[in-house]
């Protein structure tokens, strides 16, 4: 079937919708995904995660939702995904998807944030483990009982240094460290509290890096805060609190700091790369206008910030990659309080500053029932040893890198 640029063709489960988008692209226009399993119920999407979860050479994705059980998209080996909804069993709303090898037997298991109880919102670490061959059993859910409180975010990292994966997760007020004993089996969690001053319970975000060189991975959690002017206006600001780790998982948390203005809805989400060359992991998060930037120390501390004015609209979802191959850390974000049928690339110039940036195509969009952006992932998907981009919005739109900066 032959498509004009602006044509599209929404195909059902197991097939793929396509559609083609003008505008500035990669190369080549995006492909869409239709978030439905095989009754056409859809999704309602949370989260994405790549991974090749069939151990055939290829980097399949899951995606989870609010509504039915995640959905496999699983690769033919040249970046084209047939839809599955028989992968992963339903255990209702999941998100923070992560594929990682958690019980040390060579294949990638799910890690995602599920609910503790059917009835209750309180989300807590869940482990689904893969068979060897891309399917996955039923959820074991990790934690307390009753959980300290909600989980927000999490992400898997050795932070023991013991040589298997544990979970740093994050909620309103306090970090949990929850320990792996190289079976996929994980410990109560030791809880840190983050010092976040606010009249109201906000979703926190978080993300793992060795902050010090050290060896150790650290953690930096973003969060909403009040602050309040002399004049005796309230205002709420995204602020961060570092949390360094001593090598066996522990950590010491420091005071929280400013990393963007006016953040009237949630925090921004954190990203870890290193932008000026240094050697040392800066922090970047979105903006209203672009992307904030805080060099890092190597000691675990951040310089001021300093606001790059990129885009109109600004973004709060931002991934780095190396997306044009010239060996500078580049961010892709875009706005997930919008409806994110476009991106912004954001070329670095490895000084920490913007070299150039360009607006992209996504190939998402929201959803019928309103669903905003959800996330942006990189992974190689085509297998041609470049960075492609996955945008989850209402739909699953995937970017596939030909030339590293957009045509015109």
């Amino acid at each position: 079937m032959m498509l004009g640029r602006r044509g599209a063709v929404i195909a059902g489960v197991g097939t793929i919708g396509v559609l083609l988008l003008g505008g500035c692209n990669l190369g080549t226009p995006p492909v869409t995904y239709e978030m439905v399993d095989s009754t056409r119920w859809p999704l309602g999407p949370t989260g994405l995660a790549p991974g090749d979860i069939d151990r055939d050479g290829d980097l399949d994705v899951i995606v989870t939702g609010q509504r039915t059980a995640p959905l496999g998209l699983v690769n033919d080996g040249g970046g084209t995904f047939s839809v599955d909804d028989s992968r992963v069993p339903s255990h209702g709303a999941q998100s923070s998807p992560s594929l990682v090898d958690l019980d040390s037997d060579g294949d990638l298991d799910l890690l995602s944030r599920a609910r503790y109880e059917e009835t209750s919102p309180v989300e807590v670490p869940a482990v689904s483990r893969n068979d060897g061959a891309g399917t996955f059993g039923a959820i074991e859910l990790v934690g307390p009982t009753p959980p300290v409180s909600g989980l927000t975010d999490l992400v898997a990292s050795d932070v023991d240094g013991d040589g298997d994966l544990d979970i740093a997760a994050s909620a309103s007020s306090h970090a949990s460290i929850y320990l792996n004993d190289g079976t996929g089996t994980f410990g109560s969690p030791v809880t840190y509290p983050l010092g976040f001053v606010s009249t109201t319970s906000n979703p926190s975000h978080l993300v793992a890096g060795d902050l010090e060189g050290d060896g150790d991975v650290d953690v930096v959690v973003t969060n909403i805060v009040e602050v309040t002017s002399p004049e005796g206006w309230t205002s709420r600001e995204s602020h961060a609190v570092v949390a360094l780790n001593d090598g066996t998982g522990a950590l010491t948390v420091g005071a929280s700091f400013r990393v963007g203005y006016l953040a009237a809805v949630w925090a921004l989400y954190p990203a870890l790369a290193d932008l000026d060359e240094d050697g040392h992991l800066d922090l970047a998060v979105g903006g209203a206008g672009g992307v904030n930037i805080l060099l890092g120390d190597g000691t675990g501390g951040f310089g001021p910030l300093t606001a790059t004015r990129t885009t109109v609209s600004g973004f709060d979802l931002i991934v780095p990659a190396d997306i044009d191959g010239d060996g500078h850390a580049d961010i892709v974000g875009f706005n997930s309080q919008l409806d994110p049928k476009t991106a912004t690339i954001v070329y670095g110039d490895g000084n920490g500053g913007v070299g150039a940036t360009h607006e992209v195509s996504t190939g998402t969009k929201l959803g019928d029932d309103g669903t905003p952006g959800r996330a942006i992932q990189i992974a190689d998907i085509d297998g041609d040893h470049d960075p492609d981009i996955l945008f989850l919005g209402g739909t699953l739109g995937v970017l596939e890198n030909v030339q590293g900066r957009p045509d015109h």
